[in-house]
This record gives C-alpha cells, structure tokens and sequence, in this order.
C-alpha cells in the first residue's frame, strides 16, 4: 500500500479537553481556527465540539461528584 493511500487513526477527544475547548471558545473568545491549531485537529472537529455544547457540559456536569454527595460518604 502507498503511503499516500494510508489514513490516520481517528482522534478520541477526552470530555474534559472538550470542556477545555468550550471554555476557551466562549470565556477567552478564541477562534475556532486558533482552536484547530493548539490541538491539532480539523476546524470541522472545534465546530462539532462547539455545536454539541449543551451535552458534552450535561455530560460533565453528571460525571462531576456534587458537595452534597462527598458529605454524604465521610
């Protein structure tokens, strides 16, 4: 096989690295290019990121130990 022909795995982004992005996209209004370049992924990716922002923070928020839960255990 040529090595033109052979593609690059797929990227897995962690959930925290797309809160990182989110964050920095609407706190520090950093460009979705600017974006691509600091993690080396298409523009595309920062914008499906940013588009499915409203589940990836319901996802982190679940996975987040609330006060009243860490009171709860000790």
């Amino acid at each position: 096989m040529n090595e033109k022909q052979v593609c690059e795995k797929r990227k897995c982004i962690s959930l925290e690295v797309k809160i990182e992005i989110i964050k920095k996209n609407t706190e520090q209004k950093i460009t979705t290019s600017k974006l691509a370049k600091e993690y080396n992924v298409n523009a595309s990716t920062i914008y499906t990121i940013l588009s499915s922002k409203a589940k990836s923070l319901e996802h982190y928020e679940k996975k987040q130990p609330s006060i009243t839960d860490f009171f709860q255990k000790n």
